[in-house]
């Protein structure tokens, strides 16, 4: 389960299985965002670069990864699941949806001052 918090939105409420959290064609942007796995044989590793911050430290299982009330954008992100293979990928100011990306691989911009709008998530 993944739950994002946007621009003017706050969380959205949980979502699964590739679900949309967040939004498109609606120029917010996703600030922080939070992975709940529920397979106790899995283990979670993400970071966000965040604007003006770079890299987060590594956070796991449930913790937040991004900003709440600094109104700073989420530009890029990667997960890592041991245990479990994911994908996801990002919806990115004026690019659209990136390709699906796997275990750790980046997703988003880095340098380029664009935001993420939305993600999806899949456990495979």
């Amino acid at each position: 389960m993944y739950d994002a918090h946007i621009q003017g939105i706050g969380w959205q409420g949980w979502k699964r299985d590739g679900q949309t959290a967040g939004t498109t064609g609606e120029s917010k942007r996703l600030e922080a965002l939070t992975v709940r796995l529920k397979n106790p044989n899995a283990e979670l590793e993400m970071q966000g670069h965040v604007q003006g911050k770079g890299w987060t430290t590594l956070r796991g299982n449930g913790e937040v990864i991004g900003t709440i009330g600094l109104g700073l954008r989420m530009e890029a992100i990667r997960l890592k699941v041991t245990g479990l293979n994911v994908q996801y990928r990002v919806h990115v100011e004026y690019d659209g949806w990136t390709e699906w990306k796997r275990n750790g691989e980046e997703a988003g911009t880095t340098g380029q001052s664009k935001r993420i709008e939305a993600i999806e998530i899949k456990f495979v």
